[in-house]
């Protein structure tokens, strides 16, 4: 057995791994804000009562947006800018009746699901979120596509009479940390085991398989060209 196959072998960094351009993810930011584990900016845009593009894209959030490259994408520490909330006014005439329609800030689930390398097409799928019950069909590419709360924690999908699956929603971890590289590896079923956010034997054995699935040479390491596939494969 690989020292690294082994699930109680624990690692510590070493200059190689180091100069192999493995994660050394920090914060980034200069918000008055301080990210949270679970936080997102759907969610924080939720929260504060603002659409998520209107936080994400303030000219003081640029560092974070650059560093980060998605909304859903996050790390613990990182500083987000949200503004004080402004009153709006609306002109209108007096004695008559007017309708206003609030605009809603749904997120949105999407995985596609596939069988040795095929779409899982026309499948049904059930999905519970936070007690929630929606069914469906996945379409022809084998992705399920729903509508969901900012603030939803988690999501038990079953597809057809498979085995149900939970996963946690929210933010995601950069693909640079290795949080986010447990975190995504868990998701696709190579199973890093408990999000540590540190290297470890089970985390070098998923990303062995993961680099031999997608035709990179299996070392365990997480360089560059395997973060990049990863974050590829996964959506994020």
């Amino acid at each position: 057995m690989h020292p690294s196959d082994d699930p109680s072998a624990g690692e510590e960094e070493d200059p190689e791994r180091i100069r192999s351009g493995e994660p050394d993810t920090r914060p980034v930011g200069q918000g008055d804000y301080v990210v949270h584990g679970d936080d997102c900016i759907s969610s924080l845009a939720e929260a504060n009562g603002f659409f998520w593009e209107t936080i994400w894209y303030l000219p003081e959030n640029r560092e974070l947006r650059s560093a980060r490259g998605d909304p859903n994408v996050l790390l613990a520490g990182d500083r987000v800018t949200i503004p004080a909330l402004r009153p709006k006014t609306v002109e209108a005439a007096s004695e008559k009746k007017h309708r206003f329609r609030r605009r809603g800030t749904p997120a949105r689930l999407r995985i596609s699901f596939y069988d040795d390398g095929d779409p899982r097409a026309d499948e049904p799928y059930l999905v519970v979120i936070d007690g929630l019950v929606i069914q469906g069909t996945l379409d022809e590419q084998g992705t399920l596509d729903v509508h969901i709360s900012p603030t939803a924690g988690t999501a038990e999908i079953r597809i057809a009479d498979d085995e149900p699956v939970t996963i946690t929603l929210g933010s995601m971890d950069p693909v640079d940390s290795w949080s986010g590289l447990q975190l995504r590896l868990n998701n696709l079923g190579f199973i890093a085991g408990d999000v540590t956010g540190k290297p470890n034997g089970p985390t070098r054995a998923a990303l062995r398989r993961f680099q031999h699935s997608q035709g990179l040479d299996p070392t365990g390491i997480a360089d560059a060209e395997t973060r990049d596939a990863l974050a590829r494969v996964h959506g994020v």
